[in-house]
């Protein structure tokens, strides 16, 4: 399963790689919304710089898994990788 993904930078002023898309692949959705995320969480550091989804029913699906048991089992591991935490 395929989901083109949209990187934004609003800080940006040439915006030379705005609205770039990038393609992640994954076996479900659920994989999908991992690789989203993590995506995501790389840039935390980067102000201004996201992704955003191509495909509206992915971002609508994508929230609704935000808000899912599932999320909330895995979102310690997800944000934090393999990193030590005190």
């Amino acid at each position: 399963m395929k989901a083109t993904i949209i990187y934004n930078d609003k800080y940006d002023e040439e915006k030379r790689w705005d609205g770039r898309e990038d393609i992640i692949e994954g076996v479900g959705n659920v994989e999908l919304f991992e690789l989203f995320y993590k995506a995501n969480n790389r840039l935390r550091y980067c102000n201004g710089c996201y992704y955003t989804w191509k495909d509206i029913d992915m971002k609508a699906s994508y929230t609704m898994w935000l808000n899912s048991d599932d999320y909330n089992t895995k979102s310690f591991n997800l944000y934090y990788g393999n990193g030590i935490v005190d």
